[in-house]
């Protein structure tokens, strides 16, 4: 990994530009491997998941959907649990 691995290195927080980062350097190695048709179309799992994968272009949307709805549930998470943590210091930090 390019820059990733040091820019959180040392640190117990992983912000959500950590993560964001993460999963953009993730999409981009994983896309590189997906650009021919055969590769994509041989990803018989993720054809089992989601319907309408017919080519590459496709299966890449559907994997960028999928990366985009876990970031989303992970700052859900986060909220929650920021949430949580408040009321059980009554508050405060």
């Amino acid at each position: 990994m390019g820059s990733l691995s040091r820019s959180w290195k040392g640190s117990a927080r992983l912000s959500p530009a950590v993560l964001e980062e993460a999963m953009a350097e993730t999409r981009a190695a994983l896309f590189e491997r997906l650009q021919d048709e055969d590769t994509a179309m041989a990803m018989g799992e993720l054809h089992g998941m989601v319907t309408g994968l017919d080519d590459a272009a496709a299966v890449r949307e559907g994997i960028a959907a999928g990366m985009a709805a876990f970031l989303a549930d992970i700052e859900v998470r986060r909220s929650v649990l920021a949430e949580r943590l408040a009321l059980y210091h009554g508050g405060q930090p």
